[in-house]
């Protein structure tokens, strides 16, 4: 069994959610049974990276069995204990993703019902933190970063269908809460933000 308490820091690339996860780590407020989850890549490495970016349905596909083992990995690592799990990225990022294929590519990719129908439920958030950050700020903060990505995910195109599927989330699951906060804003002001989040999650 999966725990049902799972809060996910979602947000395209470079919003700052690897760098969320890392400082609420070390945060006095956060009970000893909270586990954190890193992102895709910490479990890719012995898989030799990630797959290309997919061109057609059928590497799309592909790619989306890819992530769902990947994603299973992550849940098993999870100790029995533990009552709330943050995840640096979720489920909900492969579905923004191959939503925003479909949207981008037209008709010769068709991804996004069957990645829907293939998600584990019990893999979907109860809260999502999703951190909003212009594509300005993204290039500028790309400029800083030497990790590849994919030019696609820089794409300010592609970047609006992938936001396009957080702000109709909740038309696939209600239940999901969804908080969304400014990434450019001050360190301190986004953690304070994320804090009453969490704990006001776990006192409920």
């Amino acid at each position: 069994m999966f725990p049902k308490r799972i809060v996910a820091v979602e947000g395209v690339v470079h919003s700052g959610k690897t760098t969320l996860c890392t400082t609420l780590r070390g945060q006095p407020f956060l009970a000893d049974n909270i586990h954190f989850l890193p992102e895709y890549s910490a479990y890719a490495k012995d898989l030799g990276g990630f797959p290309v970016c997919p061109m057609t349905s059928v590497e799309a596909l592909k790619s989306l069995v890819f992530f769902l083992r990947l994603e299973e990995r992550r849940f098993r690592s999870i100790p029995q204990d533990v009552g709330l799990v943050v995840l640096d990225r979720s489920v909900l990022s492969l579905l923004a993703f191959d939503y925003a294929l479909e949207r981008f590519y037209g008709s010769k990719m068709k991804v996004f019902q069957e990645t829907l129908r293939r998600v584990n439920h019990e893999w979907i958030p109860e809260v999502c933190l999703y951190l909003e950050i212009s594509d300005e700020t993204q290039m500028a903060r790309h400029g800083f970063d030497n990790f590849h990505y994919e030019p696609l995910l820089l794409d300010p195109g592609f970047n609006a269908y992938l936001r396009e599927f957080y702000s109709r989330i909740r038309y696939y699951f209600p239940r999901i809460e969804m908080v969304r906060i400014n990434g450019e804003s001050p360190p301190g002001e986004i953690l304070a933000k994320t804090q009453l989040v969490i704990t006001s999650f776990v006192a409920g």
